[in-house]
């Protein structure tokens, strides 16, 4: 880790008060559950949470440069990780298929067993409660699912009943069985893959983004199409089928969907053929096609790369030779996007003010700029963005908790560049990467 002047980036938070961030920080920071998959079907993990405050190290264990040993070096959480999502709860699998739930209060790092023989594992960000996880068999298990009950009209009501009473039996704590068969699930968006590649959803649906034909809640998740290889989105929704047609649905109101209106739809309608990526900005998209063009559409705050800030409701073409992109939808603002090219080089655009572009300034940028070289991947995060390189180190940036302290000055300035803070970063996922998904 590179140490210019005071690093005051989370972990120094007891040098100042004006910087007080309690572990709530932590528990809380924004996970994508970043997906990097080399084959569509078959879902490997990123090593990193989205801020580039966690990681996992090439020897498996689950470090924070955060919080460091008594030799100055990032802190060990967990050995033998294979998975974990920091969200509204830090979740983690380790090798042997066990979920755990790891809680930092006072970094004492508690772990508590959920369930056994665990493959995936999802934890909302924010405003949805309700963790899963997937296990061997193909069965999806849920918790903290009940709050969504009081939503649901009577009719919902009594067909989950029908279907599914556990959920309705309040003195049992334990997980519940949700949905058979799942090869993917994002508890955030609120959507599963099956494994004979049928999409479903369920939860709000007041823009129509559960795809049924209706607005209506469903507490029982509901099939919306088949032939999907991967389903993003929350209050809009984009999945791509094995064809590379992306079909979009839900809320519209800034041409988020791309189809040339602003009218929600209440059912998938086809935007774009030959694609292989998409992510969701909180309202706009972006995709990457089979020749490796990103096109974007949407609110445009620079979100979109395209030069202006004009929303654009059908895809505009922002760039060639793109690898994959990266966005958040899990944000007030509207943060800033990246991209990987195929020569390894990343590059950054949209709003700027935390510096998280990582040019070195705080002016917005409304066209790509290169940023660093021989990036393996990147992620964009509530609190900062990160990067890893090629040779397993880890780099942060830009975003409310990423600063100096000025000793000179006594100011707080912002890490408008990329820091270098982690060495060995786990490669082993990067290979061909193909998709990103929320």
């Amino acid at each position: 880790m590179q140490r210019k002047k005071v690093v005051l980036l989370v972990s120094v938070f007891t040098i100042i008060t004006i910087l007080v961030l309690s572990t709530v920080v932590f528990l809380y920071a924004n996970s994508r559950e970043t997906i990097v998959n080399t084959d569509w079907k078959l879902e490997s993990f990123s090593p990193i949470d989205a801020n580039g405050f966690f990681f996992i190290g090439n020897n498996g264990s689950l470090q924070s440069w955060m919080h460091t040993d008594a030799y100055g070096m990032p802190f060990t959480i967990m050995e033998n990780v294979y998975q974990f999502v920091d969200g509204r709860r830090f979740l983690v699998i380790t090798e042997d298929g066990v979920l755990w739930e790891v809680d930092d209060g006072n970094y004492v790092f508690e772990r508590f067993k959920i369930i056994d023989d665990v493959i995936k594992v999802s934890a909302p960000r924010r405003w949805i409660r309700t963790s899963g996880a997937i296990t061997s068999d193909g069965s999806l298990w849920v918790w903290g699912i009940r709050y969504s009950l009081f939503y649901a009209d009577s009719d919902e009501i009594e067909r989950a009943f029908t279907i599914n009473p556990k959920l309705f039996d309040y003195d049992y704590l334990g997980v519940i069985l949700f949905l058979e068969d799942v090869r993917y699930v994002s508890m955030q968006n609120e959507l599963a893959i099956k494994n004979d590649d049928s999409l479903w959803t369920w939860s709000f649906n007041m823009y129509g983004q559960i795809g049924d034909g209706t607005t209506s809640y469903r507490i029982i998740p509901v099939k919306v199409m088949d032939d999907v290889q991967a389903a993003v989105g929350r209050s809009h929704k984009l999945a791509i089928k094995n064809d590379g047609s992306l079909w979009a649905w839900g809320r519209n109101h800034r041409g988020q969907l791309g189809d040339g209106t602003t009218i929600d739809r209440h059912e998938p309608v086809k935007v774009m053929d030959n694609v292989r990526q998409v992510v969701v900005g909180r309202w706009h998209t972006m995709a990457v096609t089979e020749d490796n063009t990103l096109w974007a559409w949407g609110a445009n705050f620079g979100s979109l790369g395209d030069g202006t800030e004009e929303d654009r409701h059908s895809p505009v073409k922002i760039m060639d030779n793109v690898l994959y992109v990266v966005s958040t939808d899990d944000s007030d603002d509207f943060p800033a996007s990246m991209a990987i090219r195929t020569d390894g080089s990343l590059w950054a655009w949209g709003r700027n003010g935390a510096g998280e572009v990582g040019d070195g300034t705080r002016v917005d940028r409304l066209r790509p700029v290169r940023i660093m070289d021989n990036v393996v991947y990147a992620s964009v995060g509530s609190f900062a963005n990160a990067a890893v390189q090629s040779d397993g180190s880890l780099w942060v940036w830009g975003g409310m908790y990423c600063m100096h302290l000025n000793i000179v000055t006594g100011s707080i300035d912002r890490v408008v560049r990329p820091e270098r803070v982690a060495e060995n970063v786990r490669l082993s996922t990067f290979t061909e990467i193909s998709v990103q998904e929320d």
